[in-house]
């Protein structure tokens, strides 16, 4: 079957590489598509991570703002505050601030305690940059600060309110502030004592939000095999309070807001009539790569770069594959009009000889001139087919790469005279003219008389095998720049561009001549082209169709060194 689609065929050629590569095109194509789906897929999961790790941070932060409130104002001991046990109190706030980021700094009041002045006091446990109290881990008084604190505490308690939140600016520094009133009982008319906290803005600003972006929760929600996730902490204003990375005021994936509140949203009626006005924060989420877009397609590229060179890759090896089974099944087809172009040929003379033999051995040709016709006939023949034995066995030799030869010094214009002399009859026969320009001096060569011999024989050969109407041959011979050239022009049906180089290879045959068909085996270019090359020379040919071709033999000339080792 593949001999039938590649018989020289192009549109039988074509459809076989149709049917090649359209299976790996198709292929190509439904991989190709995969990758958009495979950009969805990958612009969803990079949205959700951004999203939940903005929705986990800002969860983080309410969860901090509202729980001192009611995780610490209400879990210490009301009595301790009345009785202001200072040390029982430091202990309690020491346990807790292990589970409380925000607790730095906390105050109490009592005007029950016996004994005790009636300032505020203030206990702070880590002793941070923004603590208004010297002391750490116990209590401490500060009269200024004590001074703002009760003061503000008395408006809470004009109208009985349990939880107040205030904002206390001091020494330069605002801190948000969160009372916890308590009132004798029963009636809760009188205000006996009081506890809360402070929260000073700018360790919010530098210390905490620094220690939220950069927790271990958030190291956790970065996807794996993507750009890092940045967070940015934006204030009601719009400032940027805290970054990870680089500025997302302008261009960010997700925007999750939170209130800026230590209390409880969802109760912050109960605080009326000093109910605070709710000022939202948010916080935004991207990527450092740039936008979801930039990363999915700058991923989807490198696979799409990563298809197109697998895909050219393949196609290069189908390709390939393809053209090396061409190749061989045409030198299949080749080698078997050789088989068959041989044995014609070795068969012809055979059938001649034996004819003329049979003839002249039965003694009907009386006449010595026919005896000698026949026997000129049985000769040309026999030495046509040893002709035919010996190019064989030339490219067995070639083939088996044994095709060395005995080099000495010879005369190129002994050698071209005796090739021409050898196709005097049927130049002659066949009406040639014959134009011969060799130089009046001897030109001496270094190689093998007889094989550069049957290099002409086979270029006059081709010569008179391919001219139709003109019967013309110019042989010429000259050195030329420390080489000797060897020219054959005829006025022949000429050669193709694309077949020039083809022609000197094996089992190949050019084009025909539309007024009769040529016999040979295709071997004869390829024989000339392997002997000149065997002397360090090489072949050209300059031809057009219906313009005939020049063959040049160009060789090595023999230097002064090789003649004195001939001599």
């Amino acid at each position: 079957m593949m001999d039938v689609l590649f018989r020289s065929r192009p549109v039988r050629a074509g459809l076989v590489w149709l049917l090649i590569m359209a299976p790996l095109c198709v292929l190509f194509w439904l991989q190709w598509r995969s990758l958009d789906g495979f950009e969805a897929a990958s612009a969803q999961v990079l949205k959700q991570g951004s999203r939940a790790l903005g929705e986990q941070v800002a969860a983080r932060i309410q969860r901090d703002f509202k729980s001192p409130t009611f995780n610490v104002l209400e879990r210490v001991d009301h009595n301790d505050v009345r009785e202001l046990r200072l040390d029982t109190i430091a202990a309690r706030l020491t346990d807790l601030k292990r589970h409380e980021p925000l607790l730095e700094t906390f105050f109490l009041w009592s005007n029950v305690a016996p004994g005790h002045a009636r300032d505020v006091r203030f206990f702070t446990t880590d002793g941070h940059a923004g603590a208004p109290a010297a002391a750490v881990n116990r209590f401490a008084a500060d009269p200024a600060l004590s001074r703002l604190v009760l003061d503000r505490s008395r408006e809470f308690a004009s109208i009985h309110a349990n939880f107040a939140l205030a904002q206390i600016t001091y020494e330069s520094r605002t801190y948000e502030v969160v009372y916890h009133l308590l009132y004798a009982l029963p009636e809760r008319r009188e205000l006996q004592s009081f506890l809360g906290f402070m929260v000073d803005s700018a360790w919010l600003r530098d210390a905490y939000f620094r220690a939220i972006v950069g927790s271990e929760e958030v190291a956790q929600r970065q996807l794996v095999g993507f750009s890092p996730l940045l967070v940015s902490i934006v204030d009601d204003r719009g400032e940027e309070v805290f970054r990870s990375g680089r500025s997302l005021l302008g261009e960010f994936e997700d925007e999750i807001r939170f209130p800026y509140l230590f209390y409880d949203v969802d109760i912050v009626e109960s605080l009326a009539p000093f109910r605070p006005t709710l000022r939202y924060w948010h916080v935004r989420t991207a990527f450092e790569a740039g936008s979801i877009a930039t990363i999915v397609r700058g991923q989807t590229n490198r696979q799409r770069l990563l298809w197109i060179i697998v895909g050219f890759v393949a196609a290069a090896g189908v390709a390939l594959s393809a053209r090396a089974a061409i190749r061989e099944v045409r030198l299949a087809e080749m080698k078997s009009d050789f088989v068959a172009s041989v044995s014609h040929e070795l068969k012809t003379p055979l059938a001649k000889i034996q004819l003329f033999a049979d003839t002249l051995k039965s003694g009907r040709v009386r006449s010595p001139q026919k005896l000698q016709e026949y026997a000129e006939i049985i000769s040309s023949q026999a030495t046509k087919l040893s002709v035919q034995i010996a190019r064989i066995l030339d490219f067995g030799r070639i083939e088996a790469g044994r095709g060395r030869y005995e080099m000495q010094e010879i005369d190129v214009r002994a050698v071209l005279s005796s090739a021409l002399a050898s196709f005097e009859h049927q130049l002659s026969q066949n009406d040639f003219d014959v134009e011969l320009d060799v130089p009046e001096v001897e030109v001496p060569l270094n190689g093998n008389a007889e094989k550069l011999q049957q290099v002409f024989e086979n270029l006059i050969t081709n010569a008179v095998k391919y001219s139709e109407t003109t019967h013309f041959l110019h042989v010429k011979l000259r050195p030329v720049n420390g080489h000797v050239r060897v020219d054959f022009t005829d006025r022949g049906i000429g050669i193709p561009k694309g077949d020039q180089r083809r022609i000197f290879r094996k089992f190949y045959r050019g084009p025909q001549p539309r007024s009769k068909p040529v016999t040979g085996s295709g071997l004869g270019l390829a024989i000339v082209d392997h002997i000149v090359r065997a002397h360090g020379g090489r072949v050209t040919v300059n031809s057009a169709p219906g313009q005939g071709s020049t063959f040049a033999v160009i060789l090595p000339a023999c230097s002064e060194a090789d003649r004195g080792r001939a001599s």
